[in-house]
């Protein structure tokens, strides 16, 4: 299944450069892909020029990098709510276009299982 995934993301590189897939007009996670997922090069950058659907394909591909199956370990997740709230706050700003989203994301999931709130 992964490779499969792998490969369609591989074509859709290909034709689009980016984690679009235009001629399809489907909506896909924002930033450069490597080995089929966003989630580790994706930046702040992308993120301010993506549409909400790919803003939310990209919290799930990251959510799914941080989260990996098989993990005797509790996950902490933001839902997408709550993701899109943080991301779109702390990319606002020019200085924080290269900042990764995976890093902003685990560190707001990590600090809301702490205090049982969500990072705005």
């Amino acid at each position: 299944m992964r490779a499969a995934a792998a490969v369609a993301a591989a074509a859709a590189l290909a034709g689009s450069g980016c984690g679009s897939d235009a001629s399809a007009g489907e909506e896909t996670e924002l930033g450069p892909l490597r080995a089929g997922s966003v989630a580790a090069l994706a930046q702040c950058s992308d993120w301010i020029q993506g549409s909400d659907d790919q803003k939310v394909a990209t919290i799930h591909d990251i959510r799914d990098m941080v989260n990996q199956t098989g993990t005797v370990e509790p996950t902490t997740d933001l839902d997408d709510e709550d993701a899109l709230t943080l991301l779109d706050r702390a990319c606002e700003s020019d200085f924080a276009s290269g900042f990764r989203l995976y890093k902003l994301y685990t560190r707001g999931a990590a600090f809301s299982s702490i205090t049982g709130d969500p990072v705005p």
